[in-house]
C-alpha cells in the first residue's frame, strides 16, 4: 500500500494469544497468529515484514512461572522476519510494538512479561545495537536498532525500533518473542477473602498472598473455557525518516526531581515527628519509575527527594493508575498538601469524580481497596498519603510511622 503525502505504512499486524492453560493440566497452544495483509513496498523505499511459525506451539508450563525460575529455551515463540532497505535520502524508521493487549478479568489483570532477542539472518545485517539511540539516529550515517530484551505486556509497549540508513544494504533478521505469565506477580485461590484480607479464616492468609493478585480457579481456567483468552498483538510500523517518539525517561510530573523506590523497610524524612534520625538513601532506588515498577511486579511504589546528604526531604506514595497513568501524591507532617492531593486524584485523569470525599472525617480514598489488582489511593488531612491495592498491599508516608510499603 502507498500514501505519497505521508510516505507512511502500517506493515503488519500479528496476533498473539496466550491461552490459558486449565489447572487440571491438560495443555493447549500457547502463541496463535495470523499475518494481515502482504509486504508493504513504496517507490522510494521499502521495508516489509515476515512471519513464520513452525508447527503446534504447546505450552510447557501449565502454571505461572516466576522470573527466577524462567528458562528461555523451554518457552514457545512468536519470530518475525524483518527485511527492508530504503532510498529515502532521510532513512526510514521501523517500530514493533505491543498492542490490543487482552488480559483482564473481572477487573483483574493477568501479568505477563516477555523475552525478545533480534538477529541477523545468515548472510544480512541488523546493524548495530545503540543504548543511545534516540540521540545517535539523528546523525543519519548508519543503521542502528534498540531492542528491550524483556519487559510487561502493556499496551504500547515498545519491544524493537531501528533506523535504516539510505542505501542498498538495508537489514535482513529475525525478531523473536517469547512470553510467559509472571507467577511472581499472580495467585490461584478459592480459600483467599477479598473483603476482609487481613484475616486467614477462609484458609488463605494475606502473607501468602503478599500482594499478588489474586485469582479463583473458575476466573483462571474462563481465559481457556470462555473463547476469549489472553491475547497480544505484534504491531510493526515504518516511516520516511525520523518520526518514533522516544518513550518516557520514567519521571512523573507530580514528583519532581525525584528518585523511586520499593521497599518494606522504614525510611525516615527530615522532618519526621519521632524524632528518628533521617535516613540517608544511597541504594536501591532509580530515577526511572518503570524499573522498580519491572522488578517489584507492583503498580505501587515509593518517590522521594533528598538533599545533598541523601536525606529524605520530600516524600510521596505514587501509582500507575489504569496501567497508564503514572502519579505520586505527597505527604507531609501538616496536611498543608491535602487539598490539593484531593482535586489530584479526584480529578479527570484519575479517578474523575468518583472518589469519597469525608470532609467531617478529613479524607479523600479513590478505588476499591479490595486486592483485585486495581489501584487505590487515599489522601488524609493531616497529611498522610497511601496508595496501593488492598489494606494491606499499599505504600505510605506518613511523618511518625515512617515512609514504607506495607505487605500484611
Amino acid at each position: 500500500m502507498e500514501n505519497k503525502k505521508s510516505k507512511q505504512i502500517i506493515l503488519s499486524i500479528i496476533g498473539v494469544a496466550l491461552l490459558i492453560v486449565s489447572v487440571v493440566g491438560v495443555t493447549y497452544a500457547f502463541f496463535n497468529y495470523t499475518r494481515t495483509g502482504s509486504p508493504n513496498t513504496v517507490s522510494t523505499g521499502r521495508i516489509y515484514f515476515n512471519t513464520s511459525q513452525s508447527g503446534r506451539l504447546q505450552l510447557t508450563n501449565v502454571f505461572p512461572v516466576k522470573s527466577t525460575e524462567v528458562n528461555a529455551n523451554s518457552l514457545d515463540s512468536v519470530t518475525v522476519g524483518i527485511q527492508g532497505d530504503t532510498t529515502y535520502t532521510d532513512g526510514e524508521e521501523f517500530e514493533i510494538t505491543l498492542v490490543d493487549v487482552e488480559n483482564t478479568i473481572n477487573n483483574k489483570k493477568v501479568p505477563i512479561n516477555y523475552i525478545a532477542t533480534y538477529t541477523a539472518n545468515t548472510g544480512g545485517t541488523i546493524g548495530t545495537s545503540s543504548d543511545t539511540y534516540f540521540t545517535s539516529r539523528d546523525s543519519k550515517d548508519a543503521t542502528i536498532y534498540q531492542l528491550n530484551a524483556t519487559g510487561s505486556v502493556e499496551e504500547n509497549t515498545q519491544v524493537l525500533v531501528g533506523y535504516i540508513d539510505n542505501g542498498a544494504t538495508g537489514i535482513n533478521g529475525t525478531l523473536t518473542i517469547k512470553a510467559y505469565v509472571d507467577g511472581d506477580r499472580i495467585a490461584i485461590s478459592d480459600t483467599y477473602d477479598a473483603s476482609n484480607p487481613g484475616t486467614d479464616n477462609m484458609g488463605t492468609t494475606s502473607s501468602w498472598v503478599n500482594g499478588r493478585t489474586v485469582f479463583t480457579t473458575t476466573e483462571w481456567n474462563s481465559f481457556q473455557n470462555s473463547g476469549t483468552p489472553i491475547s497480544f498483538k505484534i504491531r510493526a510500523e515504518s516511516n520516511e525518516g525520523i518520526w518514533v517518539e522516544e518513550p518516557s525517561n520514567g519521571t512523573i510530573d507530580s514528583c519532581p526531581n525525584c528518585k523511586f523506590i520499593y521497599t518494606t523497610d522504614s525510611l525516615w524524612t527530615t522532618w519526621n515527628m519521632n524524632d528518628e534520625t533521617p535516613t540517608e538513601l544511597t541504594s536501591g532506588y532509580s530515577t526511572n519509575y518503570n524499573d522498580i515498577v519491572t522488578n517489584s511486579g507492583k503498580n505501587y511504589f515509593l518517590g522521594v527527594v533528598t538533599n545533598a546528604s541523601n536525606q529524605i526531604t520530600n516524600a510521596y506514595a505514587c501509582g500507575i493508575y489504569n496501567g497508564t497513568t503514572p502519579f505520586c501524591i505527597e505527604g507531609t507532617a501538616d496536611g498543608a498538601n491535602y487539598s490539593s492531593n484531593s482535586s489530584f486524584i479526584n480529578g479527570s485523569n484519575l479517578w474523575n469524580n468518583t472518589c469519597t470525599v469525608d470532609i467531617s472525617n478529613g479524607y479523600t480514598e479513590c478505588g476499591p481497596w479490595d486486592n483485585s489488582g486495581s489501584l487505590s489511593a487515599i489522601a488524609y488531612s493531616h497529611g498522610t498519603v497511601e496508595v496501593g491495592v488492598s489494606y494491606v498491599s499499599f505504600c505510605y508516608v506518613n511523618s511518625s510511622v515512617g515512609v514504607s510499603c506495607y505487605e500484611g
